[in-house]
């Protein structure tokens, strides 16, 4: 899987895991005048990718945030609880949470939040916003 730096909300290109046992922030904030806009109106989606399979019984939730400052806190999309029966412990397993970038409407900065239910010990994502439909992280998002 080829990763764009740009859009990616956990780790870095090289290590893009971020570990997720209790409710945390990831840890990319997207700033789209540095970067590129995604906010052209396409529908977008944030993919939250399993990297490490979780080893308890609880719920992680995921929600894409927006606004004027590197630390957004007004929620644009926000995902249903995912479970272990859902794949939570399948490393390689995707959810997909779909995103409308309407222009105006969007803050320049952007980030996920990831809020965890239960008490797993392991457990890490890989997330970044895609175009819908796309089956990789291979198809860049906006322009520059």
């Amino acid at each position: 899987m080829q990763l764009d730096k740009d859009t990616l909300l956990t780790g870095t290109v090289a290590a893009p895991a971020q570990t997720l046992t209790s409710t945390a922030q990831s840890t990319n904030v997207i700033d789209q005048q540095a970067t590129r806009s995604l906010n052209r109106g396409e529908q977008l989606e944030l993919v939250v990718q399993v990297a490490v399979a979780y080893n308890a019984a609880g719920t992680l939730k995921a929600s894409v945030r927006s606004d004027g400052s590197n630390r957004p806190s007004t929620i644009l999309a926000e995902g249903p609880a995912w479970t272990l029966a859902q794949g939570l412990n399948t490393i390689g397993k995707q959810f997909r949470l779909p995103l409308t970038m309407v222009p105006g409407n969007t803050g320049e900065f952007l980030d996920a939040n990831f809020t965890i239910a239960g008490a797993p010990t392991v457990g890490a994502v890989i997330a970044w916003i895609a175009r819908a439909g796309t089956t990789s992280h291979d198809a860049p998002v906006g322009g520059y």
